[in-house]
Order: C-alpha cells, then structure tokens, then sequence
C-alpha cells in the first residue's frame, strides 16, 4: 500500500517539497541582507525551526486540492485529454510563477521590513495602480525570463513523474484506504493549516519574527484581520477610565470640554491670539522623510529648497508620522485622529463622530479644495475629501495636458501650477480659501520629467526623486512670491510619512520620522523640538491663526506652552502604539503588549517587566485607540 499511496501522491509532494526548498532557501537571504547582526545561535535556530513549521502548514493548506485530487481520483481521469492538459498546464506554469512570488516577497520585505501584511492586501484590492507600478518599477520581463529558465528543471521533473502515473486502475475500496492512509500522514499538515499558527515571536526583533513567518500565512492573517473589532482583539480597560485617560491626554491651555459622553476628547478651543482670516494651505508631500533634508541632519542634503526655505520659516524637529501609509499621515494630519489598527478612517465607512480640518474651515467661511495627481477612488480619497468638508476635489482627469506622469499621478510640477492657477482665481473672490495638496512623485518607480534636474530619470533611484520633489516645491514658491495671494497665505509643507519602514522594534519609531515647515505672515524663522506627530497638525494651524473651534482632535498644538506632557499614536501593520519620547507600549493582536525605551534619539530597545511608569503609558495606550475606537463607532449610521 506505500508505494501505491507514493505512486499516487509523488506529484504533489514534488510540489510541497519544492515549496519548502524555495521558503527555506528565502529565509537565510532576508536573514543576510537585512538583519544588521546576527542574532544569536539559538533565536537564529529557534527562528528557522518554527518559520519551516510555517512553511508545511502554508504548504500543506496551498496544495491540499492537488492533494485530494490524486487520493480520490480514478487513474484514467488522468490519461483523459481535459484533464491531462490541465495537469500538464499546471505543471509546468506553477514553478516559474512560485518563484516569482519568492522574488516578490523578497522586493517587498526591501521595501517594508515585513512579510506580505495589511499593506500587501491594501494594494490587491487597487491592481491598475500596483500592477503597473511594478511594471515600471522593476523589469518585469527580464524576472519572467529568470522565474521561467529556473523553473523549467523542476517541470520536466514533475512531466516526467507524472508520465510514470500508474495507469492501472484502482478499485474505489482500495483508492479510499489510500486516501485515509495519505490524510493520516498529512493529518500534522493539515493541523497547522487550520490553526492561528503564525510562527514564534522574540520580544524586541520585529525583523526576526518577520523573517521566521510565512509570507503566504501572514497574507492570510492579514486578510482575515483587515477590517477588525478593537476591542475583541486587542487589551481593553474600563470605558469610565479610557474616557478619563483619554480626556487627560487632550488637556491643554484654553480648552474646555464639552461633555459630549459619545465624543469624551470634545472640547471648545478658545483662541490665545487674535484671529487672522489668511489662506491656508497644506502640502502633503509623499514619503518625504527627515532623513532626506540636510537642515535635519543628513550631510549630503537632497531638499536643498527646502533647506534655504527653513531660515525663512518655522521648522519642527521632533515630528513623526501616524503611520506607514498615506492614508494614516492624512488622517492624522486632516482629522486629527488616532490611527486605528484595523483601518484608516479615511478607508473605513463614514462616521457621523469626526471632524476635519476642513469642516472647521468651511464653517468659518472658507472655500476648500482637495488637489491631488492621481485617481480620486485610490484609497478612497475623493469619497472621503468630499464627505469631510471639501468643497471640491482636483484628481488625474482634471488636469489638460499634463507634461508628465506615471501610473500614480501627473508630476508635482504640474500639481503645484494647477494649484498655483486655482489660488491666484480663488483670491479674486475675495473670500479665504483652504487647500490641501497631495503630491505622488516621490514613489517608486521614482521617474520624473527629464531634463528638470541633473540626475538621469531612468535610474529608477529614490534619491533622485526626492531631489525632483523638492525642486519642484522650489519652483512653487519661487513663482507663489510673486503673486498678490503669497502675503496673505499661511503655508505648511509636512510629509505624509518617511521614506520606508526599518529596525527590529515592533513598530520602529525612528523611521517615522517626518519634518514639517510652516512659512507665511508674522511667522519668524525659528526652530520647535515639540514632540509631535500628524495629529498635531491641524491644531498647530489653527493657533497660528486664532482660530476659537469645537475640536475632536487627539491632537494639540506644538505652539501652546502650557502642555506638559506630550505624546503620539502611531501604527504599524497591526500594532497600535503609544510614544512619549522615552518609552512606547505597543498593543498587538490577540490583547498582547510590548514594552520599549528610549534615550535621546537612539533606537527603542526592548525593556524587561514594565514598571509602574510603564504600565501607566501602556494604560494611556488603551485609553487612545480604545477612545478612539468607542468614538468612530458611535457615528455609524
């Protein structure tokens, strides 16, 4: 009976074998290329043991149909023409397209740190932008070619084995003991498949758990996890004491709460300064990092722009994104809001419970616009801008004759002339106006109008792009100054997010790092070290123009001096995060917590039992996304 069960199973455990051989030969390479020491003979063994039962659970769950397909089938459905082509179709088109999936894992844990996650999901359900991006981004014929030449060996093996097929036939009685025998050898697999079994975690090395998982099960988990319940999944405390907390957490000079029980951050803001009805515009600039300007620190500087405009204006030095993504540095930076794990707000169902920035201005009597390079419905953006409080929204088809573009949006140059255009008729209105702009250049495949900088556009290179985003800002600014709008308009350039996500914490804080500069009337060159993030935003722009508001904002502003104890919310993946420059507490699915400190601005490293200081910003932690949470649902209709 075994070497009849193996004659009629041989093809699929090829298949499984060949899974594992590529899985396994993956993990010493991210391990190589992106871990900055090694780490340790035992997490290092410990890592490999749990990420290969990863890999038979993945393996077990993907080639199960292959599986019961040869246990139960009768042998001459193989020998029929359908199915025979079928098999043979399958044969020899799975190993190129598995190795390119490999291929893929591993540009993306390049770009992320991670394997496939929430982001991986996010861009499946957006195939026009991301498949294209790929396609200019990477040469996608050339790895084809490559997938292809390396899989063809294990093709003819699997042809070969499957011209070996027993062709005589089995009686059904024999065909289901086989098939009972097979399950019972695949009954461990088939255990790991089913089960929440997604690897072992080492406290304090996020890229070591990563690189121990498997990128099929986290996909998976991420799928299944995507649109989640905050408080069945993560730790949760007293909704009396979250409110309270979270209340404390907002305190700031002259605001008063509302008593709003449904919304228990509301708070009526009382301006310190008298109000200025000026213009106001928000550039959100893509991926434009601290680490890119040489105001901030980096030696060979590639923002000098905005490194001359910084000692015309106000720049913060101590700012961090909410997030990874776009959506997460929009959502802090226009609805001051906690990025929540499961979802930004921006993608999530409407909620009657938050405000933007935008609603406050169109109620104190501002026009709004929303400009943006690319397709409006891309992370639900149009949909979002104009729910919340814009009155209009530029996307790609709005612009004529754009003179460049990729598959994210016409160029910054063109943008920021179509803004350019849209301020100098706004201003003939007579009517203040508030704009938020989104730029998309600086984001792979990193190509640009040619000839506009000194660097080759086909090269393809990050460092270029972020030197065409800044010339392009430049040339905004240099052509602003000259019309009659520039002197009554309060500017702010701020990134949505950094560059990339890097370093082993479980949410790794220091590459969220973001600057944000903030030019216009009566604001004196200066410096501001204010913890901060994107929530504090609106709020800063908001005291420089004396604005008195009804806020729903977890944000303050970075102006007002009688803020004593500052922090941040940030997100990573599905780990939500608490940061008061010296430690973080980070909330993990299935109620887990992590501790990390800090010092200065070295790395967070992972800390042993949390002290009372500790489990008091763990507590905080609680308190904001749970608040925030209690807050988001309680607006749905």
């Amino acid at each position: 009976m075994i070497n009849s069960l193996y004659n009629r199973l041989k093809i699929p455990l090829l298949f499984v074998l060949f899974y594992l051989a590529c899985s396994s030969l993956l993990r010493p390479v991210l391990l190589f290329l992106f871990t900055p020491e090694f780490p340790g003979l035992k997490q290092f063994s410990a890592s490999f043991f749990y990420g290969f039962l990863a890999d038979l659970s993945a393996a077990s769950l993907l080639f199960l149909p292959f599986f019961l397909f040869f246990s139960f089938f009768r042998e001459s459905l193989l020998f029929k023409k359908k199915w025979r082509s079928l098999l043979n179709f399958f044969i020899f088109a799975w190993p190129p397209a598995q190795i390119f999936l490999f291929i893929t894992e591993y540009f993306f844990f390049e770009e992320f740190n991670s394997r496939f996650n929430a982001v991986a999901v996010d861009y499946l359900i957006y195939p026009s932008e991301v498949f294209i991006n790929i396609w200019q981004s990477y040469n996608v014929v050339f790895l084809f070619l490559f997938c292809v030449l390396l899989g063809l060996p294990v093709s003819f093996l699997l042809r070969k084995a499957l011209k070996k097929t027993r062709e005589r036939e089995e009686k059904a009685a024999r065909r289901t003991k086989l098939a009972a025998a097979g399950l019972s050898l695949c009954a461990p697999l088939l255990f790991l498949a089913i089960s929440p079994f997604k690897g072992r975690d080492f406290p304090g090395d996020r890229i070591i758990n990563e690189i121990g998982k498997n990128g099929f099960n986290s996909f998976v988990y991420a799928a299944y996890s995507h649109n989640l319940d905050f408080r069945h999944f993560y730790r949760t405390i007293g909704n009396a004491e979250a409110a309270e907390r979270a209340r404390r957490l907002v305190v700031e000079k002259g605001a008063e709460f509302t008593g709003n029980s449904a919304v228990p951050v509301e708070r009526k803001i009382t301006a310190l300064n008298p109000e200025r009805k000026l213009n106001a515009v928000i550039f959100v600039v893509e991926s434009f990092g601290s680490d890119f300007w040489g105001v901030l620190g980096r030696q060979d500087s590639l923002t000098p722009e905005m490194d001359r405009l910084s000692k015309e204006g106000l720049l913060f030095t101590n700012l961090y994104s909410t997030g990874n993504r776009t959506v997460r540095g929009l959502e802090g930076i226009l609805a001051g809001f906690p990025p929540l794990p499961a979802e930004s707000i921006i993608k999530l169902r409407f909620s009657d419970s938050t405000r933007t920035a935008a609603q406050i201005f169109r109620e104190k009597g501002y026009e709004t616009l929303f400009i943006y390079g690319g397709r409006g419905v891309f992370d639900n953006m149009k949909p979002f801008a104009l729910r919340y409080g814009f009155d209009r929204f530029i996307e790609q088809k709005d612009y004529e004759r754009p003179r460049f573009k990729t598959i994210w949006g016409v160029s910054d140059q063109d943008i920021y002339d179509k803004a350019l255009s849209e301020f100098v008729a706004m201003d003939k209105n007579k009517k203040p106006f508030f704009t938020a702009i989104m730029s998309v250049s600086n984001h792979k495949p990193y190509t640009y109008p040619e000839g506009v900088i000194p660097e080759d556009p086909g090269e393809k290179r990050r460092a270029n792009a972020v030197k065409y985003t800044d010339f392009a800002l430049g040339e905004f600014f240099e052509k602003a100054k000259k019309e009659s709008f520039y002197k009554n308009t309060v500017f702010i350039v701020v990134a949505d997010h950094g560059a990339r996500v890097y370093g082993k914490q479980e949410i790794p804080v220091r590459s969220y790092e973001i600057p944000m500069l903030i030019l216009g009337p009566g604001i004196k060159p200066d410096r501001n070290g204010e913890l901060g993030s994107s929530i504090d935003v609106a709020p800063t722009l908001f005291h420089l123009l004396g604005f008195s508001y009804v806020s729903r904002f977890f944000g303050r502003s970075l102006l007002n001096k009688g803020i004593k104890y500052r922090w941040l919310p940030v997100n990573h993946n599905r780990s939500a995060g608490f940061y008061d420059g010296k430690s973080m507490a980070v909330l993990g699915l299935n109620k887990a917590v992590y501790h990390y400190s800090v010092e200065g601005k070295s790395e967070l490293e992972a800390s042993g039992a949390p002290d009372a200081e500790r489990l008091e910003a763990e507590k905080n932690a609680v308190a904001v996304f749970q608040t925030a949470w209690d807050i988001y649902r309680g607006g749905l209709k």
